[in-house]
Parts: structure tokens; C-alpha cells; sequence
């Protein structure tokens, strides 16, 4: 529906409203005029027909005849149906004046007129019908006056005063219904507004434009601030102290002052408690209450700033955790063949050195080959590390006992340049872990803090409760600390800043690694000049007796007769030297090449004691040969021999009671340390 003619459409109600809640009107008016005019058409009729006047009762007959027909035909234009409204009662008027005179019923129909026009055409059209009708009666008064119509004079008869009645009952009804539509409509926009005002999730805030003192604010306005409405109203957003320092408020009210709002903008503001609310502001310049007011609509970012810091923190988090996966992968590959090369070495150097032991000059060059392979050894480990996704041989660990232990060392080693502070938590319960890779993992942050501080300083290790029962224990270096681009990329595997050959850049990798497979977390926290201070978070731990750190080695253990040994491997250097180390301490060997050829010898009658069995084989891997062999024998001891222990390994192990594992390379000490072991917990049991 278009908007009437002389309607400013910036009203506060809005031109299409405004529209739409006059054509409802008009449509009421019409209605109404239809069932109330015949009532008052009736003795109006009879009046004019008994005492004579045709243009009276012709008048009022096509007055219900046009009112009818614009009530119930749905084509007509609002123009059409409010204009002919207007144009009929000023009509009826003005024939009322001519065939009545000034003092009957006309001067009543004349005056409705300008209300009318007022409720379906706005204030220009009441001005100009008032004006129209103050110059009908006057021109009718005149005429009356010079005989031209009838002299005002008193109605005689009873009759024409309630004709009189009956159209003055009739336009107040049209008016009262007018103004009830009204005043029900102005309540339900004012509701409307409330109920958004009051529900809207952005705050709300009305404040004069003259002073900046607040009117009103909604609900979400005194959550976003802090400040309750009471606090807020007849105060300035300076006394409030929104505008954090140095905010450039000149230059958005020159903004308001020139376009009358504020384009929407991202700003700071500060809070009733001191803390930053980012948010999304608009302003728009409106009458109010007849003042010029600011309303001003603002969307608090914070949460979604901080829920989008949040997603990109994890985000990173994940492609650094798919890095390491993919890294991981490789270096389990390279572990496994280094651990193999590595393996042959220590079989045939710690086989060498027993059968010469005594001998210096074959010893001593075999103990500093040995000492190269566990250096080896190390280096492989410290490379897989931090590709971890779970525990091995957990048990609970004595985190005080594993700080002991490593201060005990470094006192002798750090000279008198680094001081070593412990303080720990004598309450701290055990965590669930792994001593032997904690105390790697211990030791590398030790490393780390005493190369930051090759002019000497202090070195902290405490141990403490952490939260909802867990522990930590921390290493904190008063060295040179790191630079925040460097920080970032502390933890990156092959990330240093130590000169050539001096670092692999996978020490902060591989304690990363090694608390993501206890289940727990690594804070780093470093500040140039200052120092470093690496937290690690462990989990809760279960009451149970604790272990006093790494694992000690024990005496070689394996005595009773020798064993029927099957190994199983695909590495030819393995299949050469494991055996001969066997036979050195006793023990019958018989040996294939991957699982396919093992369970051929196995459903051809082998009955071995004791399987020693690769994992990383081609083909038919160790965890599916493994499986194979259990389903032939459920319980023949299966000693899983591997240069990497995947998780795929570490599960099958820890469902299968006799199922041990030693990882490449080991020694002959180690491999009769273990095979006693398996004879101690399998003795008697059938295979």
C-alpha cells in the first residue's frame, strides 16, 4: 500500500507502518459506517420525507450506498476508500448546512472532517480540511445571514432534536472507534519495542545528544559493562570511564555531528572491572521525548574474538600434532633400521667382549664401541620420542626421586658455575609412567637450562600438586631465555639455535612427545634475558607404591638349562649374530626369515620355548604373526624384539601375558637378563 501524500516517511512509526495501520483503519471505519449508518439512515429518512426535504433524503441514501459498497468490494485503492470517506462526510456536511441551516446536524458532520483527514491523511491534510471546514460554516453563516438558506433557529419539534442525537451518537462512535485504534496500536508498537529493546542480545543505549548523559539502557547493555541502570542513567560514558585511554572520542562526534550517526566500527571499551570489551558499534542520531538523542547499538566481540583465538590456538595445536605424527612415521621407519645396524653391533661387541674377557687390549676397544652404540642407541631414541602416542611399561613414579636423582648428578657435573635448588612437594603422590623415559626427558631440560647459562646461575627443580590431583614438576634456568619468535617454535622437531653439531633440535621435541604419551601437558614460558621455566603437567595417578625413578639394572639372571630359541626376523644381519649371542649363553636356536616361514615351521612340529619375534617385517608384520602363533599356541612365550615400538605393538603386549618386550639393540647381559625373566614367569606352563 503506498504511503498518503503529505506522510513524512521518517516518522518514528516509519512510512510503510503508518501505511499499513491506516488502511486497517479505513477498512473499520467503513465497516462500521455500514451497520451504524443504517440505523442512523432510518429516522433521518423519515425526518426528511415527512417534513419535505428530498435533497436530504436523497443525500443520505447515496452517503449508505457508497459507504456500503466501499466496505465490501476488496478492489478499491486505499486513495480511493479514504479519499471518498473524506469527501462524503464533508459532503453530508455541507448538504446538512444548505437544506438545515447552521444549527442542525451539519456543523457536527463538519467538524469530523478534519479529524478524519488527521487519522488517514496526516497533519498537512487536517490543517487544510479544518481550514476548509471553519471557511464552509462561516460561508454558511453568511448565507443564513443574507436569507440565502435557512436562519439558524432552534429545532421546534422533539423529532429533530433526536435526529440530531442519533448523527451525534453516530460520528462519535466513528471517532471513538478512530481514537481506540490508535491508542491500541500506538500500545502494541510501544510494546513491540519494549520486548526488543529489552530481549535484544546487543546492547541498547539512548543518551542525550547535547550532554551525552544516558536516557536508557537495555539489559544487555549493564551485562556487557558491568554497570547496573541505575549506576549508568544521567551519567556520561566519560564518568563511566568507558573510553579506555587515548581513544580518539573528538573525532566520533565530529562523525555524528556531520552525518548524524556512526558508521559501524570495531572499538575497545573498558568495563566496570578494569578488563577490555571489544565490540561492534554503531550510532544513529533520533528525536526523543522532542530532544535530539543518540542511539547507539553495540555488539560485544569478546567472546567470539577469544572463541576465534581459541580455534586457531587448537588448529595449530593440530597441525603441530600432525607434523610430529608425519615425522614420527618416518623416524619410526629409520629407528628401526639404526636399531637393527645398531643391534648387530652390540650382539657381536658384547659376545667378543665375554668370551675375551680379562683381556685389555680385545676389551677395551670393544667397551668403547659398546659405549658408541648406546650413544647410538640414545640418539635414536631421543629421535622417536617425540612421535610417542602411549605408554609402554607404565608403573608409578616417585616424581621427587626422579628430581634427586638428577640433581644428585648435575651437583657433580655443573661444577660450581650453576647452583641446583630442589624444592619439591613432600606430599606429591606417584604419577603413572615411565621412569626410564622420564628420567630422558628430565635430563634433556637440564641439558637445555645449563647451556643457557654458561656464565653460571641457578637451577630450580621443583615438583608440586597440580590441579584436580595431578602433579608437576618443573625446570626453571636464570639464563639467557628466548626471544617470543623463537618460543613459538621451541617444541618443533629439528628446531635449534645451537650452533652446528652442538644440538639435533629434538630435545623439547622428544619431552613434548614423551608427556603426550603420559597424558599430560608442556608449559613453556620464557622471557630474553630473564630466563626459561618448562612446567610438566601430569595427570592423577592412582594410590600405589611408587617407583624411586629409572628402572635399575639388575644382575643377569638365566640360569637353568639352555632354551629352543625360534627367531624370527627379516634383517640378515640379525639372523647372523643374534643366534651366535644365544648359543654364547646356552641356548638352542633355529632361525627364519619372516612370519610366513615361522608358522611353516611351527605346523611342521617345532615346539620352541621361547619365540623371539621382529615387529617391523615386511609383509606379514609381528602383531599378525603374533596373532597367528597364539592361535596355535595360546601360551608359548613371545619375546617381541624391535628397533621401534609402535602403539599397535604396546597393545597387543599389554593384553597378552606372555608376550615381553626389548627393544634394539641390547647386549648380552640383556638378552639373558630377559630370557631369565620369561623363564622365571612361564616355568611349568605347557607351550
Amino acid at each position: 500500500m503506498p504511503t498518503p501524500a503529505g506522510e513524512d516517511p521518517s516518522g518514528q512509526l516509519g512510512a510503510e507502518a503508518l501505511a499499513a495501520w491506516r488502511g486497517q483503519l479505513v477498512d473499520r471505519l467503513l465497516k462500521a459506517g455500514a451497520v451504524l449508518g443504517l440505523a442512523t439512515y432510518l429516522p433521518c429518512l423519515y425526518y426528511a420525507v415527512r417534513y419535505g426535504h428530498a435533497a436530504v433524503a436523497a443525500g443520505d441514501t447515496l452517503a449508505l450506498a457508497w459507504i456500503t459498497a466501499a466496505a465490501f468490494h476488496p478492489g478499491w485503492s486505499y486513495r480511493a476508500k479514504a479519499g471518498g470517506l473524506l469527501a462524503m462526510v464533508y459532503g453530508v456536511a455541507a448538504l446538512l448546512l444548505v437544506e438545515l441551516g447552521t444549527f442542525a446536524t451539519g456543523p457536527l458532520w463538519l467538524g469530523v472532517v478534519p479529524v478524519l483527514a488527521a487519522l488517514l491523511w496526516g497533519l498537512r491534510a487536517s490543517v487544510a480540511c479544518g481550514i476548509l471546514a471553519a471557511a464552509t460554516y462561516a460561508a454558511a453563516g453568511v448565507a443564513a445571514a443574507h436569507g440565502l438558506l435557512p436562519s439558524p433557529a432552534a429545532p421546534a419539534s422533539g423529532v429533530a432534536w433526536l435526529i440530531i442525537g442519533v448523527n451525534g451518537l453516530f460520528l462519535a462512535a466513528l471517532l471513538s472507534m478512530s481514537a481506540s485504534y490508535l491508542l491500541k496500536g500506538l500500545l502494541r508498537r510501544e510494546e513491540r519495542f519494549a520486548r526488543v529493546f529489552q530481549l535484544s542480545p546487543e546492547a541498547i543505549a539512548f543518551s542525550r545528544l547535547a550532554d551525552d548523559r544516558f536516557l536508557d539502557l537495555n539489559p544487555a547493555w549493564t551485562r556487557t559493562f558491568g554497570w547496573s541502570r541505575e549506576e549508568a542513567l544521567g551519567r556520561t560514558t566519560e564518568e563511566l570511564g568507558l573510553w579506555p585511554a587515548g581513544a580518539d572520542r573528538a573525532s566520533l562526534r565530529a562523525e555524528v555531528e556531520a552525518t548524524g550517526g556512526l558508521a559501524p566500527r570495531r572499538l575497545e571499551l573498558v568495563r566496570k572491572d578494569g578488563t577490555l570489551a571489544t565490540a561492534m558499534l554503531t550510532a544513529r542520531a533520533v528525536d526523543l521525548d522532542g530532544g535530539p538523542c543518540l542511539l547507539v547499538l553495540c555488539q560485544d566481540l569478546t567472546a567470539g574474538l577469544e572463541a576465534e583465538r581459541e580455534r586457531e590456538r587448537l588448529q595449530a595445536e593440530l597441525l603441530h600434532a600432525q607434523k610430529l605424527e608425519s615425522l614420527g612415521s618416518l623416524a619410526g621407519g629409520v629407528a628401526h633400521d639404526m636399531n637393527n645396524i645398531l643391534a648387530s653391533v652390540v650382539a657381536v661387541a658384547s659376545t667378543l667382549r665375554e668370551v675375551r674377557e680379562g683381556d685389555a687390549a680385545i676389551t677395551r676397544p670393544l667397551d668403547l664401541l659398546l659405549s658408541a652404540a648406546e650413544r647410538g642407541r640414545k640418539l635414536v631414541r631421543t629421535l622417536t620420542d617425540f612421535s610417542r602416542k602411549g605408554l609402554g611399561d607404565a608403573r608409578p613414579v616417585d616424581l621427587n626421586a626422579l628430581v634427586r636423582t638428577q640433581a644428585e648428578i648435575l651437583r657433580g657435573t655443573s661444577f660450581a658455575r650453576v647452583a641446583v635448588v630442589e624444592a619439591l612437594d613432600a606430599d606429591l603422590q606417584p604419577v603413572a609412567g615411565e621412569p626410564d623415559s622420564l628420567a630422558n626427558a628430565l635430563m634433556n631440560l637440564c641439558v637445555n637450562a645449563l647451556d643457557a647459562m654458561p656464565a653460571g646461575g641457578t637451577l630450580t627443580l621443583s615438583t608440586g600438586k597440580g590441579a584436580g590431583g595431578g602433579a608437576f614438576l618443573a625446570v626453571a634456568d636464570t639464563g639467557s631465555g628466548m626471544r617470543p619468535e623463537v618460543l613459538r617454535r621451541a617444541m618443533e622437531p629439528f628446531f635449534t639455535t645451537k650452533p652446528a653439531g652442538k644440538g639435533t633440535g629434538l630435545g623439547l621435541a622428544g619431552v613434548y612427545g614423551t608427556m603426550k604419551a603420559h597424558g599430560g601437558t608442556v608449559d613453556l614460558e620464557s622471557r630474553e634475558g630473564e630466563g626459561t621455566r618448562v612446567t610438566l603437567r601430569f595427570p592423577a595417578a592412582g594410590p600405589r607404591e611408587a617407583s624411586e625413578g629409572p628402572r635399575a639394572e639388575s644382575p643377569a639372571a638365566d640360569g637353568g638349562a639352555g632354551l629352543r630359541v625360534l627367531l624370527v626376523d627379516d634383517d640378515p644381519i640379525i639372523l647372523d649374530t643374534l643366534p651366535a649371542m644365544l648359543a654364547q649363553i646356552g641356548h638352542d636356536c633355529a632361525w627364519v626369515n619372516g612370519g610366513p616361514e615361522a608358522l611353516a615351521k611351527l605346523d611342521a612340529g617345532l615346539v620352541p620355548d621361547l619365540v623371539i619375534l621382529d615387529n617391523n617385517m615386511p609383509g606379514m608384520g609381528g602383531v599378525e604373526t603374533l596373532a597367528a602363533i597364539r592361535s596355535r599356541h595360546p601360551v608359548l612365550p613371545v619375546l617381541m624384539a624391535t628397533g621401534y615400538v609402535e602403539p599397535a605393538l604396546e597393545v597387543a603386549a599389554g593384553e597378552d601375558p606372555f608376550v615381553w618386550l626389548q627393544e634394539k639393540p641390547f647386549t648380552l647381559a640383556d638378552i639373558r637378563r630377559k630370557i631369565g625373566e620369561i623363564r622365571a614367569a612361564a616355568s611349568g606352563r605347557p607351550c
